[in-house]
């Protein structure tokens, strides 16, 4: 029999979720703009991001002073958010 936990499942939630922002802030290279589109917070979005970043030690964007673009690899990360 499988055992799920509830945090098992909710991590899985969040991670989805961080996802789905990471490729609407990619998209549109604003926190600001991804937030508008997702039609939450843009603190919450942001929060995800940096929970995801700090899950995989690693800075998925480059924060710049009109926005944000993707610090690596761009294409992959498209295909792995969609």
């Amino acid at each position: 029999m499988l055992k799920i936990s509830m945090e098992g499942l909710m991590r899985g939630s969040l991670v989805a979720s961080a996802l789905r922002y990471v490729d609407q802030v990619a998209r549109f290279g604003s926190i600001q703009r991804a937030a508008k589109v997702l039609n939450i917070a843009a603190s919450a979005v942001n929060r995800h991001i940096l929970l995801l970043e700090h899950e995989l030690g690693v800075a998925l964007f480059k924060r710049v002073a009109r926005g944000m673009r993707l610090s690596a690899h761009p294409t992959k990360w498209e295909r792995i958010c969609r």
